[in-house]
């Protein structure tokens, strides 16, 4: 009489399935998560290089004794890509089309674009009397509530808050 042993037997049980599945589960939940986390700081990342950027452009449309009004963005709290004096078309929010609103105090969270305006982001900005401002995805600086800003105020250098 010939007995079967149960070791000899090929394959996986339901139950090794299963962990597996599970720890597979797992581990592309943590990887996703910190992709998402990398996504915002990447995005973070070029909201500032905007915000240098703008301040350039800004600086090199100022002729030094002259203040030139920003035209096509004269409301204030508007999105910058509609500044046509300087040009500023090119400076949209890396998260929004390009019909998004401007950003502003009361909706802080993307999508939402750059806002223009003389300092307070009141209307009838000047290269002489500006401020551009951005909401940070990944928080910003302590005490930021998310929002950096640059403007003539700060001589085009970053500064934390919006006014």
């Amino acid at each position: 009489m010939k007995f079967r042993n149960n070791s000899s037997e090929k394959g996986f049980t339901l139950i090794e399935l299963l962990v597996v599945i599970a720890i597979i589960g797992i581990l592309s939940t943590v990887v996703l998560t910190s992709l998402t986390i990398a996504r915002k700081k990447g995005r973070d990342a070029r909201r500032l290089e905007d915000l240098r950027s703008i301040a350039n452009n800004v600086a090199i449309a100022h002729n030094g004794s002259y203040p030139t009004d920003f035209a096509g963005c004269t409301g204030g709290g508007v999105a910058v890509d509609t500044c046509t004096t300087p040009d500023l078309t090119a400076f949209t929010d890396p998260s929004v089309d390009s019909n998004a609103s401007a950003c502003n105090k009361t909706t802080p969270v993307p999508p939402c674009n750059y806002p223009v305006g003389k300092t307070t982001l009141a209307a009838g900005a000047t290269t002489e009397n500006w401020e551009v401002c951005a909401y940070l995805e990944a928080g910003g600086p302590r005490d930021s509530a998310g929002f950096v800003q640059v403007s003539s105020a700060s001589n085009g250098s970053l500064k934390i808050g919006c006014d």
